[in-house]
């Protein structure tokens, strides 16, 4: 089972009735143990533990997407960055319909956070948040993940709970293209790596 967990990144000072855009990021997969040395390692025991053998350290990938994240959140964006390790170091196409699912997790619970309000935000987001207008931005598998997921919601596919939001942009860097998915719909903006040693073919060129 993946872990639904993030960090969000919000305006420091909020304006009184305004509606943010949110955007969701979501990086790639990488190693989930790290050792002393900086080498990076997929190990399935560690994420059936939920923690890195001694002498190792549990990488924090979704930090490194923490300075898009404040950029964007200093423009008046509410910015949900999604820890995606759990669903790491598995076989494809785990790591990509994992973060297909974490991302509806996630805008299922920003319906609920945005609207109402709910745990552990109180009313912090309530009428906040503009579900009808949702960026998604993903780095390698993430990228994919995010033009999976736009598909899906602008053909209506397999989540009638989340027909009312609407992703109007999708940002992909360095994506992988394993399942070939449609970019119909949302604005669209892809990066293609120059020196990337996972995503070595340019496969965002299809996209």
């Amino acid at each position: 089972r993946a872990q639904v967990a993030g960090t969000v990144h919000a305006p420091s000072k909020p304006r009184a009735g305004e509606v943010a855009p949110l955007v969701l990021i979501l990086h790639g997969n990488h190693g989930i143990c790290r050792e002393a040395d900086g080498t990076e390692h997929c190990l399935l025991r560690a994420l059936q533990e939920r923690k890195c053998p001694d002498g190792m350290s549990w990488i924090p990938n979704a930090a490194g997407m923490a300075w898009l994240a404040d950029t964007l959140a200093a423009a008046g964006m509410v910015v949900a960055v999604i820890d995606a390790n759990t669903t790491n170091c598995v076989p494809l196409p785990g790591p990509v319909h994992g973060r297909v699912m974490l991302l509806m997790e996630h805008l299922r619970h920003w319906r609920a956070w945005g609207g109402a309000g709910a745990d552990p935000f109180a009313q912090q987001f309530a009428g906040r948040v503009d579900l009808n207008n949702v960026a998604v931005i993903g780095h390698s598998n993430g990228g994919e993940a995010a033009v999976l997921l736009s598909d899906i919601l602008h053909r209506n596919h397999f989540e009638a709970a989340l027909r009312d939001v609407d992703i109007g942009a999708v940002v992909t860097m360095a994506p992988t293209d394993n399942m070939l998915a449609a970019a119909d719909g949302p604005a669209l903006l892809t990066m293609l790596p120059s020196c990337d040693q996972q995503v070595s073919f340019l496969d965002g060129k299809r996209i």
